[in-house]
């Protein structure tokens, strides 16, 4: 099984979700961030860890504020908040 990893860094909390190559949501999560976004995304992707076989994540992306978090080496893709929602909206309702 293939996933897909969304990660949304805002400037109170982070928030994931985790797709299945079926669109089907697998899992979804949220931190408060308290000390930084750093680890707070670091806490999310550890939790996950414990359930998903990270390695089959096919391709991840990051939106929000705070999506400088994501190391550029990392290739993530980077997206606004806006177009992030509108992407998926897109992709699941295209007469929209």
């Amino acid at each position: 099984m293939r996933y897909y990893l969304g990660i949304d860094v805002g400037s109170v909390g982070a928030k994931l979700a985790l797709v299945d190559e079926g669109y089907s949501i697998v899992r979804l999560d949220g931190e408060r961030i308290t000390s930084s976004p750093t680890t707070a995304v670091a806490s999310l992707i550890s939790r996950l860890g414990r359930d998903v076989d990270l390695g089959a994540v096919e391709a991840a992306g990051c939106s929000g504020s705070g999506r400088g978090v994501i190391p550029a080496d990392m290739g993530w893709a980077g997206y606004s908040s806006s177009l992030a929602v509108a992407s998926g909206l897109l992709h699941l309702h295209p007469q929209a």
